[in-house]
């Protein structure tokens, strides 16, 4: 237990990592393998913590040397799985994919990638992950802020003559509390941010302080003693007992979290408590149990360990390009080819370029060499992010399709100064006017669902006359969402006040995403509100559901490992009626009762004869952001002329 390498941590490492690929390859075996990841998170921080401790209370502890071992030991392979990634993606991706990968390089290049997945609101459980083959990075981001953020608290409450066992407590608990307060406030924030996940480094460090203290040892003795006098009747003690407990405990605690703990409910809140203890478990009695010896200190365990790193990056851009230029998920054995591959390219990675560069060369010019080629990564991505990712053979493959390709995951713009400067007061959502100098005469309110009609409204000919302005907040957003239309709370309010006191508007539109829970009564006071603000009010139904990618509809890749066909874009207007029924069905109702308002369903125009068309007149008509739940810009355009006819006459 004094050593500094623990061959029963490798095991577990590989534990961790089998559990991580095989929740990305074979979600369905193993729901809850994405706990491998908190897995290790504990590992680092035991071992972290032990390494940090024993050079303060030595006197020894560098800051450069510190990170000098880190970037030696994180960067060779992280540089060139990135690399490869952005090669790859320069060949497979789309213009507007290779921008996004480009964000996702920029940020893991410079370990922020949790930060941009919050930003942006990627969560990890949605399908879109699917498509991001750095979102993986989230995870060695958290760690790498934790190691920037650790040694500088330790060292100045060092300084301070305080313990560095209370610093870690109190790293602990700040984080675990923060865990569970966003635990219900914010998913993804309290999936991706480092404060509600330093916890898990951090009763590793306290693990790693017990294993200091020899009186721990002792404990273990009586534990032996106290299990055996229950267990045999002849007064023998069974050495290591309580370890072998222990350790069966825990490992019964992972494959519980792996096969009962899943996407579908909030992570990591309370849940995670259940993986880390059992980490925790594991690495504290898995050196004194033969349990533990057998299934993680066995060569093939402790090997998967070494590679644990490297196969933890390679493994998911593999996955997740298969899934890109496959256009969906690929047959099972090309996923399980796909691991074999990435387990290749890891040993491959810590053979030739871990073993050479972190174990063998500790030169500060390599140190040096690998944040000059990082850095290099950091300014080719941005570069990328720069030319809007397009590039000469794309160019050529895009012209084929240029209509269709300009529309791949179109919108208008959000908000507009024109809106802003004359609303000052209204400083969140969208806010958009079409002309800033006269009032407006029209209101278009509600959240993406309403805001995907803007373009095409703005600029129909019938409207010519009018000035039409945007309000809301978008993608269900908290502000405005649809269920909040039927709250006091968030902007709603605020809208229908600055409605009433814009005397110039004669008329609101109003839209939002079908939600099939909403009830009869609820429409009836949404109703009753908007006609207290003396206005015609117009409610535009929400646009049938397309659940066909629009990527599919047409040849849409420059390469893909299968021959492309061109899938069939027409849907079945019952099929989409079917998604939407306790929605349609209450609209419904409410039309009957309120004659004042005018009901508008785009589905008229969007679908004829039953069929429901995605591509129209060489014109993409549904944008693939938001789930393919939106119009394009085209689409906008194309459904405006209805629309307008409607409100004009």
């Amino acid at each position: 237990m004094t050593t500094n390498y623990y061959k029963e941590i490798d095991g577990l490492r590989a534990l961790a990592v089998l559990s991580v690929l095989i929740f990305h390859a074979f979600p369905s075996i193993l729901p809850g393998g994405f706990v491998g990841v908190d897995i290790f998170f504990v590992i680092s921080g035991f071992l972290i913590t032990r390494i940090i401790s024993k050079e303060f209370k030595k006197g020894s502890f560098s800051f450069v040397d510190f990170f000098s071992r880190r970037i030696l030991r994180l960067y060779p392979a992280l540089i060139l799985v990135l690399v490869s990634t952005i090669v790859f993606g320069y060949i497979a991706l789309l213009p507007d994919e290779l921008v996004s990968l480009a964000w996702n390089s920029f940020a893991g290049s410079l370990f922020f990638s949790n930060i941009y997945q919050w930003q942006e609101s990627l969560g990890y459980f949605e399908k879109a992950s699917e498509l991001n083959p750095l979102m993986h990075l989230w995870s060695l981001s958290v760690e790498e802020q934790y190691y920037l953020f650790f040694p500088f608290f330790i060292s100045l409450l060092f300084l301070k003559k305080i313990r560095i066992e209370f610093a870690v407590l109190l790293v602990l608990t700040f984080s675990l509390f923060f865990n569970i307060y966003t635990y219900e406030k914010n998913t993804v924030l309290n999936f991706f941010s480092p404060l509600a996940r330093f916890w898990e480094m951090a009763i590793g460090g306290i693990l790693s302080f017990l294993y200091e203290k020899a009186h721990t040892f002792s404990l273990q003795k009586r534990l032996d003693s106290i299990i055996s006098k229950l267990i045999y009747s002849d007064g023998r003690i069974e050495n290591r007992i309580s370890s072998e407990i222990t350790f069966l405990v825990s490992i019964i605690l992972v494959f519980y979290s792996l096969i009962f703990i899943n996407g579908s409910v909030r992570y990591p809140g309370y849940q995670a408590l259940i993986p880390v203890v059992a980490a925790v478990g594991i690495i504290a009695s898995a050196a004194s149990s033969r349990i533990g010896g057998l299934l993680l200190g066995n060569q093939i365990s402790i090997f998967l360990g070494k590679i644990s790193y490297p196969l933890y990056l390679w493994h998911w851009p593999v996955l997740s390009y298969l899934y890109i230029i496959n256009s969906g998920t690929p047959h099972r054995d090309t996923r399980i080819l796909a691991l074999i591959f990435s387990a290749m390219a890891a040993w491959i990675t810590y053979e030739i370029v871990e073993k050479n560069i972190r174990f063998k060369n500790k030169s500060r010019i390599y140190v040096f060499s690998l944040l000059f080629f990082m850095s290099g990564i950091t300014i080719l991505s941005y570069y990328i992010i720069e030319k809007k990712g397009f590039f000469s053979y794309q160019k050529n493959f895009i012209a084929l399709n240029k209509d269709l390709h300009s529309q791949i995951g179109s919108k208008a713009p959000l908000e507009n100064s024109n809106c802003r400067d004359r609303y000052q007061n209204f400083d969140q959502g969208l806010c958009i006017l079409e002309h800033k100098d006269t009032p407006p005469t029209i209101a278009l309110i509600g959240d993406s669902h309403a805001h995907h009609f803007y373009e095409g409204l703005r600029n129909n000919i019938l409207l010519n006359n009018e000035n039409l302005l945007m309000l809301g907040a978008g993608w269900g957003g908290k502000h405005l969402g649809a269920l909040n239309f039927f709250t006091e709370q968030g902007l709603f309010p605020k809208i229908l006040d600055l409605i009433k006191r814009e005397p110039k508007i004669e008329k609101v539109l109003i839209s939002h995403l079908f939600n099939n829970n909403l009830n009869f009564e609820q429409y009836e006071g949404l109703f009753k509100k908007l006609s207290e603000t003396n206005k015609k009010i117009y409610y535009i139904v929400d646009i049938p559901v397309i659940t066909i990618d629009s990527k599919k509809c047409f040849p849409s890749r420059p390469y893909t490992y299968k021959e492309e066909s061109k899938h069939s874009c027409d849907v079945q207007g019952s099929e989409s009626d079917s998604i939407q029924k306790k929605y349609l069905e209450t609209i419904r109702k409410v039309a009957m009762k309120f004659d004042n308002v005018i009901f508008i369903s785009p589905k008229e125009i969007l679908c004829t004869n039953g069929i429901c068309k995605q591509i129209i007149n060489n014109k993409l008509l549904y944008s693939n952001h938001g789930n393919n739940t939106h119009l394009s810009i085209d689409g906008s355009i194309y459904v405006s002329d209805f629309i307008a006819n409607k409100v004009v006459n």
